[in-house]
């Protein structure tokens, strides 16, 4: 039987210190348009593979929002057939919540972007105008630009000029890299968030070099007319040597030694292990059952990551440097049990490579692009690009249907009546989703073996734009970036920082648990 929570029951719970967590269900595109702060999106087209991580304990009280449209049903009853059980639903949903005085919000990540803007309010972080900068390197003045985002964004675009190192690595890199303490450090990131929070990072670890954020970030950059700098590559070096910091002990971060770590892990199934140094790092050497969460990318997305609100998490380094500053972040926005722990990158024991998701689906046959082709021309099978909205929108094979499964027993009657279903697709986990629910309404499914870009070299026929849209493409939430007119993404990153900005006064009389006291 299903039950249901109350808004003041909700308000109640963020209050207190128990673990429990806030969960919207609707597709990307639909959480979006408005949700509440203290939810995260695990939207239902991809909730088997999304929830373990998300909610270890199988025990935690989960409360379930959506704007009354069933997803919330579906995702309970999905939840029972997998064991949990402390289920719940928001009564009302997110326009009880609004009516009871609750505030909504629309985008992406939001509880990380606000947090950003407090703390450039609250801990006074400097800027410096993108003119200013410009002029500044046309002077020669001696200046440093670094950018916050990982390597592979970085690589899209960034200042002229700029070196890689994202976020969380700064105080780890930086201190051995600069060695004129007068040269000024610019932070920026395609945006806001990561800037501000780079540049105070820098500036809490006690670095002598006057540090600033890049005010508006890129987007800044363009609006004065400047253009960018595409495919840069550079990186700011790992050091041999990292130099010692007392930080966890300046900042009363709790340290648990490695010999604790499995122990806490087994009396606190709720606990999160997260190892927050590079990719690279990471593939070579990581300690059993923890998973890779950069840094800098565990900040800008709190809400994916730390799904259960209380819940203890541990944030492991090599060095003692890196995990300190992400805790001391941490528990900034409001996470009071927080610990590192630093390992040895050297040990025999540790796993290598990556954390594959087993969600225990059958994969659908996998055919070439060839095969793919003749059977679309001999009219007995139908072709669907179940990638995102934005990149079928870019280019996909002519004659294909855009495809998700957030409606897929409804969306599969927009096609035409073939038994066969050819699936394009760049997430083989999601597709393995879609073919077994495929499978299960009666059709034959097959994966095209490469992908779209196997099809793009086969030099077959491909369409551009949105036509054949089985599915509305609700997947996800579109950033500046995702439009290819200049004109458009020129509006959009504009609305997008004037939102940004105006977060932090939206937030008045919501539960956030931000301590923002400086350091």
């Amino acid at each position: 039987m299903t039950q249901y929570l109350c808004s003041n029951d909700l308000l109640a719970l963020l209050a207190g210190n128990s673990e429990f967590a806030v969960i919207d269900p609707r597709e990307e595109g639909i959480f979006t348009r408005g949700h509440l702060l203290c939810a995260s999106n695990l939207p239902m087209s991809r909730f088997e593979f999304l929830i373990d991580f998300a909610v270890p304990n199988k025990s935690t009280q989960i409360i379930l929002c959506d704007d009354c449209n069933g997803e919330a049903d579906k995702a309970s009853m999905l939840l029972t057939r997998l064991d949990y059980t402390r289920v719940l639903i928001l009564d009302g949903g997110v326009s009880c919540w609004a009516l009871n005085g609750g505030a909504v919000f629309t985008g992406v990540n939001v509880r990380s972007k606000v947090f950003g803007e407090c703390v450039e309010r609250d801990l006074g972080t400097p800027h410096i105008t993108a003119l200013e900068l410009h002029d500044r390197m046309q002077s020669g003045a001696p200046t440093l630009i670094l950018d916050a985002r990982p390597p592979v964004e970085h690589e899209e675009f960034c200042i002229p000029g700029a070196i890689g190192c994202p976020a969380a690595e700064l105080p780890y890199r930086v201190a051995t890299y600069v060695a004129d303490e007068d040269r000024l450090i610019v932070v920026h990131c395609a945006g806001r968030t990561r800037s501000i929070v780079g540049a105070q990072t820098l500036i809490d670890s006690g670095i002598s070099n006057p540090v600033v954020a890049l005010e508006n970030g890129t987007p800044a950059w363009q609006f004065a007319s400047l253009e960018l700098e595409v495919g840069s590559g550079r990186e700011l070096p790992i050091p041999a040597l990292v130099k010692t910091t007392n930080f966890a002990e300046k900042h009363q971060i709790q340290v648990m030694p490695l010999e604790q770590l499995v122990q806490f892990q087994q009396q606190n199934m709720s606990c999160y292990l997260l190892d927050i140094r590079t990719e690279g790092e990471f593939m070579v050497g990581h300690l059993k059952g923890t998973r890779h969460v950069p840094g800098g990318q565990l900040l800008q997305a709190t809400d994916q990551h730390l799904v259960v609100h209380n819940a203890p998490v541990v944030l492991i380094d090599s060095d003692g440097v890196r995990a300190p500053a992400m805790a001391l972040w941490l528990r900034r926005m409001g996470w009071l049990n927080v610990y590192v722990t630093t390992m040895n990158p050297n040990d025999k024991n540790l796993a290598v490579g990556v954390v594959e998701d087993d969600i225990g689906y059958s994969n659908a046959d996998v055919i070439s692009v060839q095969e793919a082709h003749h059977l679309i021309a001999k009219g007995t099978a139908v072709m669907c690009d179940v990638r995102s909205s934005v990149a079928y929108r870019r280019g996909h094979a002519e004659g294909c249907y855009f495809l998700t499964r957030a409606n897929l027993v409804k969306d599969v009657k927009r096609l035409p009546e073939k038994n066969h279903i050819i699936l394009m697709a760049d997430d083989l986990p999601y597709a393995r989703l879609i073919a077994t629910d495929l499978h299960q309404l009666g059709y034959v499914v097959s994966n095209v073996n490469g992908g779209f870009a196997d099809w793009v070299d086969a030099e077959y026929a491909v369409s551009l734009g949105v036509e054949n849209m089985a599915s509305r493409p609700d997947d996800r939430h579109l950033d500046a970036y995702d439009f290819d007119d200049a004109s458009v993404c020129d509006r959009e990153n504009r609305q997008y920082l004037n939102w940004e900005i105006a977060l932090v006064d939206q937030i008045l009389g919501e539960p956030t648990g931000f301590n923002l006291a400086p350091a």
